[in-house]
């Protein structure tokens, strides 16, 4: 999904937006864990 961002560097650096996009590739990647939907255990239940 194309994303694009923009913001003031008086605002913001690279650092901070890099963050968010990492945070946000961690939520598409496992959604289960960011709705709330993950098993008790975790996820590293689904190793055993």
């Amino acid at each position: 999904m194309p994303l694009s961002f923009t913001t003031s560097h008086a605002v913001t650096d690279g650092f901070h937006v890099s963050r968010f996009f990492e945070e946000l590739q961690q939520a598409f990647d496992q959604p289960e864990i960011y709705l709330g939907n993950e098993t008790k255990k975790g996820p590293a239940s689904l190793e055993d």
